[in-house]
């Protein structure tokens, strides 16, 4: 099921210059559409832990909104039995069972103006596949500051 997308986008910041990013909006049943950013782990950081996601997923911000930025997910960078890359992950919170939504993003296409398709990807529990709860179980903690990114 196709839950969403992630795309090119910008931002202007307090300097007033164009900063660009990949953002996008994941739509779960019965919620507000989720405005995301997908940000790159820090080299410094996969150093350290070789576990550590290669995205985090950020909730942008609304408007007016003064809190500490919210994590609100983690993606690896994956490649199937066929060769083909994909990222893998998943979006945390308290409304879902087991506090989690595994997702999978899937190139969008050459004349697509979407980057990666987000689409739910339910848990495996085939002990001879790779099971999502080693993803689970991998650290989200990191090194990143409030003041790195904007939102």
């Amino acid at each position: 099921m196709n839950i969403g997308y992630f795309t090119n986008m910008s931002y202007q910041d307090t300097n007033n210059n164009i900063v660009p990013y990949v953002g996008g909006v994941i739509v779960l049943p019965f919620l507000e559409p989720l405005n995301v950013a997908m940000i790159s782990t820090p080299k410094e950081q996969k150093a350290k832990n070789p576990n550590s996601p290669d995205f985090i997923v950020a909730a942008i911000k609304p408007k007016g909104y003064e809190g500490l930025r919210q994590i609100v997910g983690a993606l690896w960078n994956k490649t199937s039995q066929s060769g083909k890359s994909y990222i893998s992950g998943y979006i945390e919170s308290p409304v879902f069972a087991n506090g989690k939504i595994f997702i999978t993003l899937f190139e969008g296409g050459e004349n697509s103006k979407v980057l990666y398709n987000v689409v739910y990807s339910q848990p495996r529990t085939d002990k001879n596949t790779t099971s999502q709860e080693q993803m689970s179980s991998q650290t989200t903690d990191s090194d990143y500051s409030q003041d790195e990114i904007p939102f």
